[in-house]
C-alpha cells in the first residue's frame, strides 16, 4: 500500500492581528520533506483528521463535512500514539511517516509511527476550550467480551443471517435514552469469522482491531462514550471469513437507558 502524501500543507498562523478575521483563509506553506503532511482538522477516538487547507472559521464551528469536501482527495484519518494524540489541537501543521493506508476507504486511512509538530495553532483560551469540547465529546469505548450458552440463550438473537458472503448491519444509538450500546454475536458455523466495528463520521472511521470469533461459539460487543454521557452515532457491523466457507450467523442488540 502506498504512503498518503500532500504535496502542499496549509500552515494555521493566528496572531493578534488577525483573529478578528473568522474568515481569514489558513496560510500557505509548501514542504518539500518527504514525510506526509497536512493540518488537524477533527480528533475523534484516538485518530485526526488532517487535510491540505482549512479556513479558522471552519475550524472552530467544526465545519468538517465542508473542509473535507474542499479537500477532496487530500485528506487522511491518522491513527495516532496515545502521547502523540493528547497534544494536538485543530489547526496544527504536523508531519508525519505512517505504515500505509487503506485505499478503498474514503477518507483515506493510516497509522503514524512518527509525528512532528511544524506549526501549533496559536488559538485564545476561549477557542482551546470550544475545539477540546468538541473533539472529546464523541470519543467511545468498545469492549469485545465472549458468551457463554447460557448468557446466549438469553440475549436478544433477532437476526438470523446465512450466505456466502459477509454479513454488514448498522446500528443507532439516539443519545438521549441511550447510554450504552450492545451488540450480541452467535456463529453456529463451525468455521471462525472476523468482527469488524466502524463508526460512521466523516467516513467509516474503525473502533477497534478486528476480534475473531471462533465456530460455535458468541461474543457481545459494547460501546459506551468515555465519558459516561449519552452514546450516540451510526455503527457499521461487518463479519467476514477468510476461507470462503458459508456463514451461519445470529445477530442482535440492546441498550442501556440513560
Amino acid at each position: 500500500m502506498k504512503f498518503f502524501r500532500i504535496a502542499a500543507a496549509a500552515a494555521l498562523i493566528l496572531t493578534a492581528g488577525c483573529s478578528s478575521n473568522s474568515n481569514e483563509e489558513v496560510d500557505q506553506k509548501t514542504h518539500t520533506s518527504n514525510q506526509n503532511t497536512g493540518i488537524v482538522a477533527e480528533k475523534l477516538d484516538g485518530r485526526i483528521l488532517l487535510v491540505e487547507s482549512a479556513s479558522r472559521s471552519d475550524l472552530l464551528e467544526g465545519n468538517t463535512e465542508k473542509m473535507l469536501a474542499e479537500n477532496h482527495s487530500n485528506a487522511v484519518w491518522l491513527q495516532l500514539p496515545e502521547e502523540d494524540y493528547n497534544v494536538l489541537h485543530k489547526g496544527d501543521l504536523i508531519e508525519f511517516s505512517g505504515t500505509g493506508v487503506i485505499n478503498y476507504s474514503s477518507p483515506a486511512q493510516a497509522e503514524a509511527s512518527d509525528v512532528t509538530l511544524l506549526t501549533a495553532a496559536n488559538w485564545t483560551e476561549e477557542e482551546i476550550m470550544q475545539i477540546e469540547d468538541e473533539s472529546s465529546f464523541s470519543k467511545v469505548v468498545v469492549k469485545f467480551s465472549p458468551l457463554s450458552d447460557k448468557a446466549l440463550a438469553a440475549a436478544p438473537l433477532d437476526t438470523h443471517f446465512r450466505g456466502g458472503t459477509g454479513y454488514t448491519g448498522m446500528f443507532t444509538a439516539s443519545g438521549e435514552q441511550n447510554a450504552e450500546l450492545t451488540i450480541f454475536l452467535k456463529n453456529v458455523s463451525s468455521s471462525e469469522v472476523y468482527v469488524q466495528l466502524r463508526r460512521k463520521y466523516i467516513g467509516l472511521v474503525p473502533l477497534a482491531e478486528d476480534y475473531l470469533l471462533k465456530g460455535k461459539s458468541g461474543c457481545s460487543i459494547t460501546i459506551t462514550n468515555e465519558k459516561g454521557t449519552p452514546l450516540t452515532g451510526e455503527f457499521k457491523l461487518y463479519i467476514y471469513n477468510k476461507n470462503g466457507a458459508k456463514y451461519d450467523l445470529y445477530v442482535g442488540s440492546d441498550t442501556l437507558p440513560g
